[in-house]
Parts: structure tokens; C-alpha cells; sequence
């Protein structure tokens, strides 16, 4: 299995970008796994995701909310190691 580190970005209001400690580590056999896994457990749709120059993924995610608009959620995901 694959350890997926996924750092918050944009939080729909404000830039974070904060790569000191994840927000999230996902144990997963890919990373379409991973987002997937990632996206069921904090209630968000996934919206799509990029490949960067140096082999790490912005992962792109929306939330909806019941009498606002949808809440976009940008996440910057590294593969943190592999067992």
C-alpha cells in the first residue's frame, strides 16, 4: 500500500498553503483510490486534479452547502512513501 500526505491549499476563502504537517494521510494502492477515499471521508465531491512539474497533484474538490454556494476545496497531494 501507498501513503498519500494531502496538504490544504485553499479552503474556498482563503489562501493556506501550509506544508509543514498534513492535513490528512491516506493509506491507498493509488492515488484515484486515494482521492476517492479522501473525498468520502470529508463529505466533498471530487471535482478533478493536475499533475505538476514534479511528480505532485493538485487535487480539486467541492462541498455543498444547503443555502449557500458549493465551497471549492484545492489540496496539494504527495506520495509519502511506499510498504
Amino acid at each position: 500500500m501507498l501513503q498519500f500526505s494531502f496538504y490544504l491549499e485553499y479552503d474556498g476563502r482563503r489562501t493556506v498553503s501550509t506544508y509543514d504537517a498534513p492535513t490528512e494521510v491516506i493509506r491507498a494502492n493509488g492515488l484515484l483510490e486515494a482521492l476517492s477515499l479522501f473525498a468520502e471521508k470529508r463529505k466533498l465531491k471530487k471535482a478533478g486534479s493536475e499533475t505538476l512539474e514534479n511528480g505532485q497533484v493538485r487535487a480539486y474538490f467541492m462541498q455543498k452547502k444547503l443555502f449557500s454556494a458549493p465551497r471549492e476545496y484545492v489540496y496539494m497531494v504527495r506520495e509519502a512513501n511506499k510498504e
